[in-house]
């Protein structure tokens, strides 16, 4: 839960950002828009002076009567210039804190100098040149002009003119100024605005204080009342406090939601009950844990088959009751790691040892998890009822097989459906023709006249007869049945049958179909052609027939479905073969896996008990 002082100091790092950056970008926009005028301004000032200097230079030179032929004469002229000297110290005074103003020749021979006290370090030992302060960017001007402490100068060179040449002698105007004169007004500018962050802070805080306290007080309440929810407890509507804090609208609703709870609180606990009553008398002992591991059901007696007797395993964490080193803790863990059940055998009472077939199945609704079903039985019990899950596993595996008939049916349903609502339509449009929809309909109730009976057929109780037969012999008679599918697809039937005689009881025409079905489906998986080899051998008390054929492979996401009834990835598939395949391999209480590999092959195994 958001308490108040968190969403208080929330608020308070949002808007001081707020504030802040507001205050900083309007800093920085007046700093530019001020150092920009100052800077030009002052140039404006420097350029108008020395103008000044240059027309009062040339001036002198006009109202001379020597003869002007070289620098050294101009140099006479202005030392002597009353007029050139009143507009140097004119220039001191026309721009504020200037430091000096010098005129030199043009190969930097000093002419004349006016100063403000004595200039000790000369003319440009630590001056910089005004004008690259006016090309810079405007983070370095502002920069300079607020913390540089160097002086500045602006030079202008200028040619001086007599009557007597046509060409002019160069001399060169030179003013400093320190970096004062520049900043005049910019550090008022950087007061105001910082004491304008101060004040935005403050305000910012009170804002804050205040908006957390009116949006966290409803909040606190509609928590307080959840709390009450959770509990069971009455939410007490009446109260000044809430009718006030609380918007009408939201008063309602949880007054709904108690009453709707309470409702399903109850049913819950009448299931939880008949659950219970389920599972003490089930003869498995049975633990139902939540996705934290937690125990939220149990059978009776649980704790002693777990070795465990006397300690309570309800409400409580799994772990935390039987120990980290416990048996079953390593099993329940691997299945919530991997996601997938798994059983072991495993012995849990060192005093009263005994095996335990453990069992833990993964629970997940829309790929999210919902717990774990954790079922212990004694082996021995375990033993008595094999052929009972032997049967089980034979229902499974025709429900596995027969999984796809549902949308065979439904596909001609559904067309059924549209154009029967086509054909009352039409009734009610005099001279409508209705041929179309009516011959779409008899087509499609013959196509679901197929399906059905295909699917009675398939479901239909057989008749095996079961005889030994010589696997090798078998499997070389359905070669030979399969040779002229082979050659028409440019495939090598290799055979490699095991040297030892291997007797099995069997339905050879079922087997043969089954053998047959999937070299014929290995051959059409082979569009290039190829070998397709077909080896017996002896695995334990089983013979194993191995079918490998060179084709393209199953993709990854067909795999789970190759045996369900109907399945077909080929153009002129009925998805019978492989699903009847599977079939005959269970009557005969039989195996068929497979493994395949995109662009290298599929391989088949077929394991059959031996005789």
């Amino acid at each position: 839960m958001i308490t108040r002082q968190t969403m208080i100091v929330r608020q308070l790092v949002l808007i001081g950002l707020a504030v802040a950056f507001l205050t900083v970008g309007m800093l920085f926009t007046n700093l530019y828009y001020l150092s920009d005028r100052q800077l030009r301004a002052v140039d404006s000032q420097l350029a108008f002076q020395q103008y000044q200097i240059f027309t009062a230079i040339q001036m002198s030179v006009n109202e001379t009567e020597k003869k002007i032929s070289s620098e050294k004469d101009i140099v006479s002229i202005v030392k002597s210039s009353q007029l050139v000297q009143t507009s140097l110290r004119d220039s001191l005074k026309k721009i504020e804190n200037t430091r000096y103003a010098v005129v030199f020749t043009g190969s930097g021979e000093l002419v004349s100098a006016v100063s403000v006290g004595r200039i000790t370090d000369g003319f440009n030992s630590d001056e910089k040149d005004f004008k690259k302060l006016l090309e810079a960017s405007p983070v370095t001007q502002i920069f300079m002009m607020l913390f540089s402490r160097s002086n500045y100068f602006s030079s202008l060179r200028v040619p001086i003119f007599s009557q007597e040449k046509s060409k002019g002698i160069v001399v060169e105007i030179r003013l400093g100024i320190p970096a004062s004169t520049i900043r005049v007004g910019l550090r008022n500018i950087v007061v105001v605005n910082l004491s304008l962050i101060v004040i935005g802070m403050l305000v910012a805080t009170l804002a804050a204080i205040r908006s957390a306290d009116t949006l966290t007080r409803p909040v606190e309440v509609l928590v307080d009342q959840i709390e009450k929810l959770e509990r069971g407890d009455d939410l007490g509507f009446q109260e000044e406090k809430i009718t006030n804090e609380m918007p009408q609208s939201i008063t309602s609703k949880l007054q709904m939601l108690s009453k709707r709870l309470a409702g399903e609180r109850t049913e819950l606990e009448t299931t939880r009950g008949r659950l219970t009553q389920i599972i003490d008398k089930i003869e498995e002992r049975l633990l139902l844990l939540n996705p934290d591991k937690r125990v939220m059901l149990m059978s009776p007696k649980v704790d002693h088959i777990l070795g465990v007797a006397g300690i309570d395993l309800l409400g409580g964490m799994l772990e935390d009751r039987l120990g980290r080193n416990h048996p079953l803790i390593e099993l329940v863990n691997k299945v919530s790691k991997s996601k997938r059940s798994a059983e072991n055998m495993m012995i849990f009472d060192q005093n009263d040892p005994r095996q335990v077939l453990a069992s833990v199945q993964y629970i997940e609704d829309k790929g999210e998890p919902i717990g774990m079903l954790v079922s212990l039985r004694d082996f021995d019990s375990f033993k008595q009822f094999k052929s009972q899950l032997d049967y089980s596993d034979k229902l499974a595996a025709l429900g596995r097989i027969t999984s796809g008939v549902a949308h065979e049916v439904k596909n001609p349903l559904n067309a059924m459906v549209i154009h029967l609502e086509i054909l009352r339509a039409k009734l009610n449009e005099p001279n409508a023709d209705v041929t179309p929809q009516i011959e779409i309909l008899s087509s499609e109730i013959k196509r679901l006249d197929r399906v059905v009976q295909t699917f009675l057929n398939f479901t239909r109780p057989l008749h095996i007869n079961l005889v030994p037969i010589d696997l090798n012999d078998l499997v070389h008679q359905v070669t030979r049945l399969a040779a002229a599918e082979a050659a028409a697809h440019k495939v090598d039937l290799c055979e490699d049958l095991c040297a030892d005689y291997i007797k099995i009881n069997g339905d050879s025409d079922l087997l043969k179909q089954t053998f047959l079905n999937i070299i014929i489906n290995g051959c059409q998986a082979m569009p290039q052609g190829g070998p397709l080899q077909i080896r017996t051998s002896r695995v334990g008390n089983y013979a194993e027939i191995t079918i490998s054929d060179r084709g393209v492979g199953i993709p990854p996401e067909f795999r789970d479905k190759i045996f369900n009834l109907y399945y077909t990835t080929k153009e002129k598939g009925n998805g019978i073969g492989l699903a009847q395949a599977f079939r005959a391999v269970q009557l005969h209480n039989g195996r068929i896996e497979f493994d395949s590999v995109i662009g290298v092959g599929t391989v088949f195994k077929i394991l059959l008990p031996e005789v």
